[in-house]
């Protein structure tokens, strides 16, 4: 028995239980069913329905995560960082948009565990756009600003705004690419000449 394919189809496996049935009302046994392996074999690899879902969330958060920090080791200077960011982002998201849904929308209100690893995943991802605009300010192209709090801001916007249009289709990702990334931008005053706040 192959330890890691019998855990990838198991993971595969929770992910369409959640999708169809939503956390509360998956069930483990149908989860082992729909992976071809026992019951056994899945508490082996997943103590509880809790461990899949946070496992999920770890590597969804993990893929979107290289996405992003890829398109941003590509480009030079912070504006073209950020808008390569958000959009590896937003193109990360519609392209697992399923998952996109259940981790981002059925996450919420699960308990504890769920919010604190929420929270732990924002703050990774914030802690990218800090780096970002820290090194924005070291350069010179933008004025200086507590890095944390916008940081945290801007990763508050995206969230909101990825999980409504998760949920409803609406606005479109293109409507939310074109103004989030001007209205971020133009938060920091990115692209302004500096002479005029001099």
């Amino acid at each position: 028995m192959n330890d890691s394919a019998d855990r990838d189809r198991i993971v595969e496996a929770a992910l369409d239980e959640f999708s169809t049935q939503g956390f509360d009302k998956a069930d483990l046994k149908n989860i082992a069913g729909r992976a071809q392996t026992s019951i056994g074999a899945l508490f082996f690899h997943f103590p509880s329905k809790e461990r899949i879902f946070l496992t999920l969330m770890d590597q969804f958060a993990a893929s979107v995560e290289r996405k992003v920090l890829a398109a941003v080791a590509e480009r030079q200077g912070g504006q073209c960082r950020v808008e390569a960011a958000l959009t590896a982002c937003l193109d990360s998201f519609a392209r697992y948009r399923r998952q996109t849904k259940i981790l981002l929308g059925q996450a919420v209100g699960l308990g504890e565990s769920f919010d604190t690893r929420r929270r732990e995943l924002k703050a990774r991802f914030a802690g990218h756009i800090q780096q970002v605009l820290d090194e924005a300010i070291a350069a010179g192209e933008i004025p200086p600003v507590d890095t944390e709090v916008v940081a945290t801001a801007w990763m508050g916007a995206i969230y909101h705004l990825i999980t409504t249009w998760v949920q409803t289709g609406e606005p479109s990702k293109e409507r939310i690419r074109t103004t989030l990334v001007v209205m971020l931008l133009n938060s920091v005053e990115f692209g302004l000449d500096r002479r005029d706040h001099e």
